[in-house]
């Protein structure tokens, strides 16, 4: 990766500061109340520094952290989180529970509840993005026939891949949206819930790559049940929904889901989702009254990123959400 690319130019989440020190005792009473038991010592040299901000949603946080110093930390265990790290600069070489894995911009480590940690840092910047523990196993019962154990789960993965890409980009926008004033999904806990769950799909679907489960039973899907699936969607399109809500409606594994919307409807379970969702997002523009606004309409069908919504309806239907609404208001007025 080239030096443009791997230097953060400013820090996310500057609106959320929670510490910004010189002084290494504070540094470690301070993290230690955020995290875990927490110890740090100077790996070489006498200059240390640190900042870290973080935003809290509902059930998951975002933070953003730097240094210029070389540490030694241990900490644990891990409270009933998972955290996965997120770089832009540097490395974190991770021993988790006796096992090395190496933090970079280009590989995630995940850390989960119960295990010890001790981290070796270099100078780096990074996101860090956490969820809450009982929000991951929640799904992960859904997404498998049995929930892996900790000591099944990866401890890295690749930034690369298209899950990964896709979870980091999607952290680098949450972060500059938590610092735009006025970020219309702050104001719903709607949007922030689809927010989170996308961001979980996400992290599981790249656990999901590298975790070694028992195999799935098969459950071929007839096209019944499929629109059994669909019907739930129409009724419930403008909530937070997860590939794993379709798979507990239907009784069936994740990839059964999977497998069968593919053969049967040539699509993925969340394409048709995002279809149903944008095309009740139309009838609503096209029903407008003088007080429906876009960034409304958008909440209400289960969208957070407006700026996304706004893309995809213009590849769906040719033209702007605000075209519709405009020529609807015309005409209803």
């Amino acid at each position: 990766m080239g030096a443009k690319n791997s230097v953060q130019r400013k820090p996310y989440l500057v609106d959320h500061c929670r510490l910004v020190t010189t002084d290494l005792d504070e540094a470690r009473e301070s993290v230690g109340r955020m995290w875990e038991r927490h110890r740090s010592v100077m790996r070489r040299g006498r200059s240390y520094g640190l900042r870290w901000h973080q935003a809290e949603l509902i059930d998951t946080s975002l933070s953003y952290g730097c240094t210029p110093s070389s540490i030694h930390i241990e900490c644990g265990p891990v409270s009933d989180s998972f955290r996965i790290t997120l770089h832009e600069s540097g490395r974190l070489y991770h021993r988790i529970d006796g096992c090395d894995a190496v933090s970079s911009p280009t590989r995630a480590v995940v850390h989960a509840p119960g295990q010890e940690l001790k981290m070796e840092t270099e100078p780096f910047a990074l996101l860090l993005l956490t969820f809450n523990g009982a929000f991951v196993r929640n799904c992960l019962d859904h997404r498998f026939e049995r929930t892996p154990s900790i000591d099944a789960w990866p401890r890295e993965f690749p930034l690369t891949g298209p899950a990964g890409a896709a979870l980091r980009a999607l952290c680098r926008w949450m972060a500059c949206e938590l610092d735009r004033p006025g970020a219309e999904f702050l104001s719903s806990d709607r949007a922030k819930m689809s927010l989170e769950r996308t961001l979980l799909s996400l992290f599981l679907d790249c656990m999901d790559e590298r975790l070694t489960v028992e195999p799935q039973k098969a459950d071929n899907l007839d096209a019944a049940r499929v629109r059994r699936i669909e019907e739930w969607i129409d009724a419930h399109f403008e909530e937070p929904i997860g590939i794993e809500d379709l798979a507990r409606r239907a009784g069936v594994s994740v990839r059964s889901v999977q497998t069968a919307f593919r053969r049967l409807r040539g699509c993925t379970p969340m394409q048709m989702v995002l279809r149903r969702r944008l095309e009740a997002a139309r009838e609503m523009l096209r029903r407008a009254t003088p007080q429906t606004t876009v960034t409304h309409v958008a909440v209400e069908c289960g969208f957070f990123n407006f700026g996304r919504f706004s893309c995809r309806y213009r590849d769906m239907f040719g033209e702007a959400p605000s075209q519709t609404l405009a020529r609807a208001t015309i005409g209803n007025g």
